[in-house]
């Protein structure tokens, strides 16, 4: 299945997904995605990410939170901001974690978009209170 269909097939999970082109090519993904706000806080809160697709689907993407701002972030999974070349500022980032790990081991042909989105759901919806992301 080439990128266009995965991307249609996983706005039945995930609505707002817009494909970011360069070049006509498909270079990363922005979409709105619910989370927990973290810290012991289960609330539910929408996240407005964006992922970069450097290595897919070798790799999960680079997620990058667009909102809420670094300093109103309590999940412990996501980084304080970090750079990427494609990004004109620095962004909190997602921590995979193990994720990246469990990933590798899931054949090629089933490393979907679907399937990044089941994983970044995991990741947002719960917390690994041994990640070093939210440290100082």
């Amino acid at each position: 299945m080439n990128l266009e269909e995965q991307i249609r097939n996983a706005r039945k999970v995930i609505s707002s997904i817009v494909p970011i082109r360069e070049f006509g090519r498909i270079i990363g993904l922005q979409f709105k995605i619910k989370g927990i706000v973290g810290k012991g806080n289960k609330r539910k809160i929408t996240y407005h990410v964006i992922a970069f697709l450097d290595d897919w689907p070798d790799n999960l993407p680079r997620v990058f939170i667009i909102y809420p701002p670094d300093e109103q972030i309590k999940h412990v999974n996501i980084y304080h901001p970090r750079s990427h070349p494609r990004l004109q500022r620095r962004l909190p980032e997602i921590c995979w974690g193990n994720n990246v790990d469990e990933w590798r081991k899931v054949p090629p042909s089933r490393r979907t978009i679907t399937l990044f989105l089941t994983y970044l759901m995991k990741v947002l919806n719960e917390e690994n209170p041994y990640s070093p992301a939210r440290d100082p």
